[in-house]
């Protein structure tokens, strides 16, 4: 896929995990609609995936798989063509996906409500990208991370709290170091 130049906060995004000196084990990226946080975190997290990990497991969550589908799975297989090799098992929810010699599989988690969190229960994670975090409920978020277990895992996050009182923006943004 032919790219526009990404602006510096999405190289930003993409490639904070390269960077020696980092210390952080997330990123979160809010802001406006339409500003490329989706692709440039999706690009981030397979990068960064496929550079450090072979043979694990990651997932990609959503608020629905409908909507992870449609808002980061089918778009993905764009922004990385010519780039990775990804083969996609729609009816088991997850990918395959190969770069730079390695290979990784992606499952993927809706988080709609509550009960969603005994969903990703059980599973071991090297890591997890949450796509709109503040449309999903906190169990299931923390479950999520909480199945981060793989030394090196990270966290990526994008998303648009709507009020200062969401739980996201209170523990994750304002307590940022």
């Amino acid at each position: 896929m032919m790219y526009e130049k990404f602006s510096p906060k999405q190289v930003q995004s993409m490639s904070w995990w390269m960077d020696s000196k980092n210390r952080y084990d997330a990123i979160v990226c809010d802001g406006s609609v339409r500003s490329g946080k989706t692709m440039s975190m999706t690009i981030g997290f397979v990068m960064w995936s496929c550079h450090n990990f072979d043979g694990e497991t990651f997932a990609f969550c959503g608020k629905t798989i409908d909507s992870l589908k449609r808002n980061v799975i089918n778009p993905m297989t764009k922004w990385l063509e010519g780039v990775a090799t990804i083969k996609v098992n729609w009816s088991r929810n997850f990918a395959e996906i190969s770069m730079m010699g390695h290979s990784n599989r992606y499952y993927f988690f809706g988080g709609k409500d509550e009960s969603s969190a005994s969903l990703i229960q059980g599973i071991t994670l090297a890591g997890v990208l949450l796509d709109e975090t503040a449309l999903m409920p906190r169990s299931f978020v923390e479950q999520a991370l909480a199945r981060c277990s793989v030394s090196g895992a990270k966290f990526w996050f994008n998303c648009n709290p709507d009020s200062p009182y969401h739980w996201f923006y209170r523990e994750w943004i304002l307590k940022h170091e």
